[in-house]
Formats: C-alpha cells, structure tokens, sequence
C-alpha cells in the first residue's frame, strides 16, 4: 500500500508539472527521492532489519519521509506550491490508521512548521511582495485541517484499539469454553465428554490398523468417606493428588480423564492387556504410598482398577462394560487391586502382605 501511495504522489507531482505549477525538472528529482527511499525500505524489509525496531512496519519513518518529499514538492513549486498541499492528506490517512492522537498532533506540528519555514523562505511573510493574509490564511487552513484529522484519527485509533481488545477477549473466552468443554473443572484433567470422543476415536483407529487399545477404569476406594468426613475440601485435594501423580506416571500417548465422581478413565492406544495391567498396577502401588496432608496419618485412600482390552469387532459402549466389570470384580475382592478382563490379578494391591 505504501509503494502504491509513492506511485499516486509521483502521479500527482507530474500532474503539477504538466499544469505549470512544478518545473519537469523538479519533479524528476521528486521522482528519482521517492525511488530511492523506496528501494531503501525495501531493501530494510527484506533483509529483516526492521524486525528490530520497535514497530517493524516502520509506519513512522514510512510516513515521515512521505511528507518531506511532499514538503520539499510544495518548497520546489513556488508561490503556486500551496495548491500541493492537498497531497500532505495522503500520508496522514495511513498515519490516521496507525497513531494515536498524540502522534498525529506531532506530525501535525511539523508539517505546519515546516511549511511556515517554506513561507518564510520564499519570502511570503516578509520583504516586499509580501503575501502575509494569504499566507497566514494558508498556514490557519493547514493547522486546522491536520487538527481535525489528527482528532478524527485518535478517534479512530481508539476503536481499533477498543476492536482489539474486544476481539482478545473473545478469543479467550473461546479458549476457555473449548477447554471447560472438554476439562473437568476440579482436577483440570478431561471429562467424560472428551473421554467418549476419545474412545469412539481409539476404536476406529484400532478396527481400521488393527492396533492394540486397552482401557482402565480406576476407582478411589473410601472416597465418599473423605467427602463425609473432611469435607469438600479435602476431597478435591485427594481428585487433585492423584490425577498430579498418574499424569506423571503416563505415557505420551495415553489419555488420562475423570469419568465421573471419584471413578477415573485412562485410553491406552498400542497396548495389550499384560501392559495395561502392569500400568495400572504401578498407579495402585503409587497411590498407596502418596500421603496428603489433608488426611490424617494412617487414613489412606487406595485405587482399585478394571482393565479390558478391544476385540476386534466390539464397539466403544462393550469394551467400557467389560472394564467397569474387572472394576466390580476388583472392589467385591477387597478393592485396592487391579483385575483384568480375563484373569484375576494375584497379587493385592499391599503387594502380597
């Protein structure tokens, strides 16, 4: 756009040329300045130099060097220059888009400084021949003008701002909806929701590469006496503890999620059953030996865990029902173990004491 802007003001200063108000030398010479900082800027852009100043647009210098080859056009043209300034417009609409109030006011300063100077050289303001009203009229006319448009443009600047704002904050609140859609808001781990978007996944993958996929369904042991007896309080610290210890314990590829209450779910893609009971039965050993300083000692709570693993054929709604039934079986012998789907584990969770 800047470049398109350089070809418009070239355009208009030959324009001026053509209708006698600017030598074709001069506006040669204009020509040959606004070249020469174009090849300059792109030359910064492209070799990434502009990434270290503090706006890498470089939209100030961009728009101040915009002005003083417009300024040195009106300085060039004589008497007849002030017709020129209406170009002086075309850099503060892209300043318009880019400063603020304070800065436009700045620009706005010089632009009107300079072009006094240009009267004062010229001779408008003093000597003989001296054109001081009209000049002085001029110089009002341009003053106002900038005024209005750095004003407009403050204006302006501020509901972009506002837009931005407005803008990251909506993205944020999207971010946060996306995950309270798919977190549970306790342990911060996924909910039952994912967890079944998950799984219906797992199982594609697994009927379409015949993968392994194994499932385990873990449930705190004495946890509703936590919430009876310590409070709420205490039994959010428990969900906290141990889904921070399992998260730690998982592979990358695992899915950790609370399935509801105190019951947890982990989808473990490419694993049989041996491993997936293995996996669980570190969490149960780790779990045993956690201790929560808002219990008190000797009050443990334990994990006992149902593991299945897919059978080719079988949906997502069966090979939950074959896990929550190792789970049954795990808390009828004594909780505090891991079962499997096709065999017993041997071993108690207190590691065969």
């Amino acid at each position: 756009m800047a470049f398109g802007a350089s070809a418009v003001v070239v355009a208009m200063f030959y324009v001026a040329a053509w209708a006698e108000f600017l030598a074709w030398r001069d506006a040669h010479v204009i020509a040959a300045l606004v070249c020469a900082f174009a090849l300059v800027f792109f030359f910064v852009l492209l070799s990434g130099l502009n990434l270290r100043a503090p706006d890498p647009s470089l939209s100030h210098e961009l728009i101040v060097a915009a002005l003083a080859v417009i300024l040195f056009g009106v300085a060039s043209a004589g008497p007849k220059g002030s017709v020129l300034l209406l170009m002086v417009m075309l850099p503060f609409v892209f300043a318009m888009f880019r400063f603020g109030t304070r800065t436009l006011l700045v620009l706005s300063a010089l632009v009107v400084a300079a072009y006094a100077c240009i009267l004062q050289f010229r001779g408008d303001l003093l000597g003989a021949g001296a054109r001081v009203h009209e000049s002085i009229a001029i110089l009002m006319i341009l003053a106002l003008t900038l005024v209005t448009f750095s004003l407009v443009g403050g204006t302006i600047a501020t509901l972009r701002h506002e837009l931005a704002r407005g803008k990251r904050q909506l993205e944020d609140a999207i971010r946060q909806t996306e995950h309270l859609a798919m977190h549970d808001e306790v342990t911060g781990v996924y909910n039952r929701r994912y967890l079944e978007q998950r799984l219906s996944g797992e199982v594609r993958r697994a009927q379409r590469d015949g993968t392994a996929l194994s499932i385990g369904l873990l449930d705190l042991d004495r946890f509703k006496a936590v919430n009876e007896r310590f409070g709420r309080a205490a039994a959010d610290a428990v969900l906290n503890g141990f889904t921070r210890q399992v998260t730690g314990m998982l592979r990358e590829s695992d899915c950790l999620g609370r399935w509801g209450g105190e019951e947890f779910m982990i989808v473990m893609p490419d694993i049989g059953l041996e491993g997936a009971v293995r996996a669980c039965e570190r969490i149960c050993a780790a779990q045993r030996a956690l201790a929560l300083p808002v219990l008190p000692s000797g009050f443990a709570v334990t994990v006992s865990a149902g593991v299945a693993t897919y059978r080719e054929g079988e949906s997502a709604n069966v090979l939950l029902q074959r896990a929550d039934t190792a789970l049954y079986r795990a808390k009828v012998a004594g909780s505090d173990r891991v079962e499997g789907e096709s065999r017993a584990s041997e071993s108690r969770g207190d590691g065969g004491k």
